[in-house]
């Protein structure tokens, strides 16, 4: 005799997004989220954007997506840094505490975007925890998440059911073929009620 086996929910599509610093991964971010204000898809999350003057990167900026509200996220570090930091940049603490407070208010939504979730977050365990549960909650239609090359493995022992898109040149047609895949499951489904 047969055996009767129900249907397990699809996982929402999930997209990891990396490649080399300075690429333009935040930027394909950017004209992704202009693409869905016509779709009437709900973006929430955050981006951070480089903050350049006199042509060097000298700053990092956080922008609520839900809002569109920023605050400076992080400035170069000076050699006495205190708090968060890398090796180039120091954190402000009020500014990631902001971030996981939109983090953890973004889902359910249609389109979660994390950007980006690095070693602080992924080998320490501090800065945006937030992002990780939202991520891990599967209470959105599709997700990105940008992660650096070297943080892969640990990104997808988090997330195995995650898709690798891979920025390495700025080739618009296959960037823009990159971003019409992650649109393509919000195009097919409605969107969350609140």
């Amino acid at each position: 005799m047969g055996q009767l086996t129900l249907p397990t929910a699809e996982l929402p599509s999930f997209f990891i997004l990396s490649g080399p610093r300075e690429i333009g991964k935040t930027t394909f971010l950017k004209q992704l989220i202009k693409q869905t204000q016509d779709l009437q898809i709900r973006v929430a999350g955050v981006i951070s954007p480089a903050v350049i003057e006199n042509g060097q990167k000298t700053g990092i900026d956080l922008i609520d997506l839900s809002t569109g509200n920023v605050k400076r996220l992080a400035s170069l570090r000076l050699t006495e840094s205190q708090g968060i930091y890398t090796e180039r940049w120091a954190f402000s603490s009020e500014s990631l505490e902001w971030g996981n407070q939109i983090l953890a208010a973004s889902i359910p939504c249609d389109l979660l975007i994390v950007d980006e979730l690095g070693p602080i977050e992924l080998e320490r365990g501090q800065g945006w925890q937030k992002g990780i549960v939202a991520l891990s909650s599967n209470q959105f239609q599709a997700a990105v998440a940008v992660i650096r090359p070297e943080l892969l493995d640990k990104a997808f022992s988090l997330w195995p059911q995650a898709k690798l898109m891979e920025i390495t040149q700025q080739n618009e047609a296959g960037l823009a073929q990159m971003r019409e895949s992650i649109l393509a499951p919000l195009q097919r489904s409605s969107s969350y009620s609140i």
